[in-house]
Formats: C-alpha cells, structure tokens, sequence
C-alpha cells in the first residue's frame, strides 16, 4: 500500500471510530431512558456500532489482503481476516 492509500484509510477509520464512538454513546443513554421502546433505541445503536466496526475490518482486510470477496461465509472470513493483520503488524 502506497503513501496516500494509507493515509485515505487512516482518514476512513478515524471516522469509522468516531461513528463508533457516537453510537456506543446514544447506546448507553438509550439504555439509561425509562421509556417505552428505550430498549429498541439502545438495540439500533448497538447495531450501527457493529456495523461500523464491521466495515473498519472489512476495510482493513481490503487493504492488506487484496483478495477479499463479499460470497458465502463472508462474515466469518472477516473476522478471521482481522487476525491475519494484527500479526503483521507485530501484536
């Protein structure tokens, strides 16, 4: 990966994190609300947040690995892809 491409996946995952952060926000307010459907709030938060943090491994996958395909077992090929970069990257 060249210089600009990671600096554009740098930016992509700042503010994949930011969403995540908002989100995990409104969860933890949603679930402190006492009002009929707070529960359903807290719910969509969650799920934006995963979503979000999905895509941040899906970019990253993309990146360093450059054969990823979106077929059949896809999400469980993204969660294994994660780990594949945290070893190049010495952790």
């Amino acid at each position: 990966m060249d210089r600009v491409g990671l600096a554009i996946l740098e930016q992509e995952l700042k503010a994949d994190a930011s969403v995540m952060a908002e989100a995990a926000r409104l969860a933890r307010e949603r679930l402190a609300d006492e009002h009929a459907g707070h529960l359903s709030a807290c719910g969509y938060e969650l799920n934006r947040l995963y979503n979000v943090l999905e895509k941040s491994f899906e970019r990253l996958c993309e990146a360093f690995e450059n054969h990823f395909e979106k077929a059949g077992d896809y999400h469980e090929r993204l969660l294994e892809c994660r780990p594949s970069f945290a070893r190049r990257c010495g952790s």
